[in-house]
């Protein structure tokens, strides 16, 4: 007569069934598993480390880009030198501390990050300052005070800061002076 496994099995206090236990199994466990002095530390998988650089990229981006821009729609018109420096003045400094911070954090991709909003900021700036500059021979209404240059001055001036101190913030993982520190 052929023994089943399930009549191996043990009923708990309330009907449910139990796993066998050692002793019980159709074949004894060999006894090979090591045994080690302390606890193995548990390093992150490939896939908690991708989502976390990918999530921390994109957060940094989205952040830096819309703080910085975000003055830009809150304010009036730029066509003057104090109303353009109080919106850069607005805009700058919560994209400075949001890309230090997550600089910090999370290292090489909110660095990257940082400096793909510094890039999508520039390049609006470079749009909405050459269009206002494009007005200058005009006889509308907006034409701006400062010069013509600004609209790419501006915009290199934005850039050149942001990447400036996101490689700053990362200099141990890109690993520029030869030693983490």
């Amino acid at each position: 007569m052929v023994k089943s496994y399930t009549a191996n099995r043990e009923l708990g206090a309330h009907g449910e069934t139990k796993y066998p236990s050692a002793g019980n199994m159709p074949f004894e466990p060999l006894g090979t598993d090591e045994r080690l002095e302390k606890p193995v530390k548990r390093e992150r998988d490939m896939d908690a480390v991708m989502l976390a650089g990918c999530s921390g990229f994109i957060i940094a981006a989205f952040l830096t880009y819309g703080l910085a821009i975000s003055p830009c729609f809150l304010g009036p018109a730029i066509e003057m030198v104090q109303t353009l420096a109080t919106l850069g003045a607005l805009g700058e400094p919560p994209c400075l501390n949001v890309g230090l911070v997550m600089s910090k954090r999370m290292s090489l991709p909110a660095a990257a990050g940082w400096v793909g909003g510094a890039l999508a900021t520039a390049i609006f700036l470079y749009l909405r300052l050459d269009q206002l500059t494009a007005l200058r021979n005009s006889n509308l209404p907006g034409e701006p005070e400062y010069p013509g240059n600004w609209a790419v001055i501006i915009p290199l001036t934005w850039l050149v800061i942001n990447v400036s101190l996101a490689a700053w913030m990362v200099r141990g993982a890109l690993n520029v002076d030869g030693d983490k520190s």
